[in-house]
């Protein structure tokens, strides 16, 4: 069963982030829709796009948005 989820403000929180995807379980049948702002205020934005991206080499189904701060 394939599932949907929209996570937005991740502002740098790495940790927080990868936290997330942990607890909700992704599957690579899910889908991610990340509605922007992954950048600015947290201690690690780089990581932040590092994780989206690695996901996305991984097969997972991550659409991306950009948000205020992209």
């Amino acid at each position: 069963m394939s599932r949907i989820f929209a996570i937005g403000d991740i502002h740098g929180c790495v940790r927080t982030f990868y936290n997330l995807m942990d607890k909700i379980q992704i599957q690579k049948s899910d889908t991610i829709y990340l509605i922007g702002d992954y950048i600015d205020r947290g201690p690690d934005s780089k990581g932040v796009i590092d994780l989206i991206l690695e996901l996305r080499q991984k097969d997972y189904s991550i659409r991306t948005l950009r948000g205020n701060h992209e």
